[in-house]
């Protein structure tokens, strides 16, 4: 389905959530980092050590008598335990460059979703993109009913419930929808968190009740804690 841009109302996500998301971005990019830094000393000093003992151990059986005798031994010894640092270097080289990656991903997503992400409502629909994870469209016929949890701090969380959307992005990958149903105690896959938004609750609630009043009528979703 196609949402208008023409005779649309946009919504950016609300400057008091701006700081807290960057601020946990920013924590966990931390983390990451430091975690990185650690692998990739770790893989180096693995590396080196391995280096020196082959080469220590290499030397010590040239100084035998029998070093023809230890010579075949040695190879054999050197391939298995130089493969298996090898393989533990190797270990520690991708999960460092894995958390690097996800350091970047964490940065992109904190500094560049806004205005990347937004809710989008005109007379055909709604549209929700959660830049960089997902996107989803329907129309008003789809929308379930809007009900609230409490979040940890205490506070409540607003979600706008569907019945179906369509749906796009790395974010609507099976796994990764039934973990955060099940997160939120969700009673539909697909759901919108109204309160993060701009205009909220007075603007958004009086569109939504203009285009989908059914959805207040059906808000009987008691809240849970999360």
């Amino acid at each position: 389905m196609n949402i208008s841009q023409d005779d649309s109302r946009v919504y950016y996500l609300s400057a008091e959530h701006k700081f807290p998301l960057r601020l946990s971005a920013f924590a966990l990019c931390s983390v990451m980092v430091s975690l990185s830094a650690i692998l990739l000393i770790t893989g180096i000093a693995v590396m080196t050590f391995s280096g020196i003992f082959l080469s220590e151990f290499y030397h010590f059986a040239l100084e035998l008598e029998n070093a023809s005798t230890v010579f075949p031994y040695f190879v054999i010894f050197g391939v298995l335990f130089g493969g298996l640092f090898a393989l533990i270097c190797l270990f520690f080289f991708l999960c460092a460059c894995m958390l690097i990656g996800l350091v970047g991903y964490g940065a992109v997503w904190a500094w560049g979703q806004f205005p990347g992400t937004y809710l989008r409502i005109s007379p055909q629909g709604l549209e929700c993109r959660f830049w960089p994870h997902y996107r989803v469209r329907c129309d008003w016929q789809r929308i379930q009913s809007i009900g609230s949890i409490r979040s940890l701090a205490g506070g409540e969380i607003t979600f706008l419930y569907l019945k179906s959307a369509e749906s796009s992005g790395w974010g609507t990958w099976k796994p990764y929808l039934k973990l955060r149903k099940a997160i939120f105690a969700s009673q539909t896959t697909h759901f919108i968190r109204l309160d993060l938004f701009e205009g909220w609750p007075e603007d958004l609630i009086r569109h939504l009740r203009e285009h989908a009043p059914h959805a207040f009528a059906s808000s009987t979703k008691p809240a849970v804690d999360a």
